[in-house]
């Protein structure tokens, strides 16, 4: 099994990301505060459905937004599928 692309809407400090991943290996390189971090969270939020840095959803979601979009697709063997998740401000996540 492995993440094939990431969407990242109002996430952390992402207003909009497309992400294609490779399905053997990815490096994520840059500068400090610039996001690296943010996308591996957001991986781990569809898998776990919480933050290993916060307790506080809203703190996922892009400042003066109401709602954040995270969604990832993934391969497995017995087929594709899709991990959606909606965070939003009033704690109505879906």
């Amino acid at each position: 099994m492995y993440i094939d692309g990431i969407e990242l809407i109002n996430y952390r400090n992402y207003e909009k990301l497309e992400l294609k991943l490779n399905n053997k290996i990815n490096i994520f390189v840059g500068e400090n505060a610039q996001g690296k971090t943010n996308v591996l969270e957001a991986m781990y939020y569809l898998s776990a459905l919480k933050s290993h840095r916060t307790n506080k959803d809203r703190e996922l979601i892009l400042w003066n937004k109401n709602k954040a979009y995270v969604k990832a697709d993934i391969v497995k063997n017995l087929g594709n599928y899709k991990l959606e998740f909606l965070l939003d401000v009033e704690g109505k996540n879906r």
